[in-house]
């Protein structure tokens, strides 16, 4: 569904304490993966 409508992902680790708002507020986190479009 991502890659159909050119979504981009950040893929982390949600193990880790204050990823997921680190995430949300726009942190440099894990890897970004874009659509080639």
């Amino acid at each position: 569904m991502a890659k159909d409508t050119d979504m981009p992902l950040v893929v982390f680790n949600l193990n880790e304490a204050g990823n997921i708002k680190k995430a949300i507020e726009g942190q440099q986190i894990g890897t970004l993966i874009k659509g080639s479009k």
